[in-house]
């Protein structure tokens, strides 16, 4: 009986002092605790990826609502230039810029003529301006290097490729370098080739 009383202590794990009452308690084994560490790892790691997805959303709506402001922002500058244009037609019965007979696309950041309009609308320009009459008067914000002279225009986006349509031949139309829009002036503008930007055009 002895032994047979001894055997089932080892089985038992029961001390040699007699069993001990009191409540059971959960001792959690080292394949539970692995589990539950698991777990917390994978949680970790799920609410990274779900901080990460929430934040290049944002960023990319930030991005979208900065351009769209800036956009308008050109605009609304392209908006000022042509209306010193208009201002001089009304002066002089012609454009500063573009031909007569059909209608013209004008880059104003090719062969100096950004600067050419600057000192024509300015009043600068005796030989197109002879009464130097000064119809706008241009900002930092309008040049690349407002430092430099011999800068060209850009617009609030920094982009520098900017054409002036005009209406040459009269009939309230411009069809020319692929756009076709009711008006009598437009103005365009798009990034440089390769590089990130938006085509901003007054008329839309």
């Amino acid at each position: 009986m002895r032994g047979l009383t001894d055997r089932l202590r080892v089985v038992c794990n029961v001390p040699e002092s007699g069993i001990e009452e009191g409540p059971a308690v959960w001792k959690p084994t080292r394949k539970r605790l692995c589990v539950r560490n698991c777990f917390s790892l994978i949680e970790v790691l799920t609410v990274v990826v779900v901080i990460a997805i929430l934040g290049s959303i944002l960023l990319s709506a930030i991005g979208s609502a900065r351009t769209a402001a800036l956009v308008s922002v050109s605009k609304t500058r392209f908006a000022q230039w042509m209306g010193a244009m208009e201002a001089f037609r009304l002066e002089y019965g012609y454009y500063p810029v573009g031909g007569v007979g059909s209608d013209s696309s004008v880059a104003l950041h090719e062969g100096g003529m950004g600067q050419r309009l600057v000192s024509i609308l300015e009043g600068r320009n005796e030989e197109v301006n002879p009464r130097r009459v000064p119809f706008i008067r241009f900002t930092d914000q309008d040049f690349a290097d407002p430092s430099d002279p011999d800068s060209v225009l850009v617009d609030a986006l920094g982009q520098r490729a900017i054409h002036v349509l005009v209406d040459g031949d009269g009939d309230g139309r411009i069809r020319v370098a692929g756009y076709d829009f009711r008006g009598s002036l437009g103005m365009v503008s798009a990034p440089d080739p390769g590089t990130p930007g938006r085509e901003v055009r007054t008329w839309e």
